[in-house]
């Protein structure tokens, strides 16, 4: 949705809505700092009340243990193609 792909991701909301019943698809908004995310939330929340679906906050956690931190900036910088020594956590 965030790469200007909103009527897709409606598309595909609107799929798994007929897929699934009232009680088993939640639509879910995270507020993690980021304003991309924002933009999605906004989007999210319209579409749950289109489509007549709860909404669900969810947090953004990726790793539970703090000895874990290490391996999760790792494993962000493989995923945005950098080094560890660049890496700063997202505000």
């Amino acid at each position: 949705m965030t790469a200007g792909r909103d009527a897709q991701a409606k598309t595909y909301i609107e799929t798994l809505d007929k897929i699934f019943d009232h009680d088993h698809l939640y639509l879910s908004i995270c507020d993690n700092g980021i304003s991309a995310q924002k933009t999605l939330n906004l989007f999210t929340v319209a579409l749950a009340k289109e489509l007549n679906r709860e909404l669900v906050a969810v947090g953004d956690v990726h790793y539970i243990k703090r000895e874990d931190a290490d391996a999760h900036k790792a494993l962000r910088c493989i995923s945005l193609v950098g080094f560890t020594s660049a890496y700063k956590e997202p505000l």
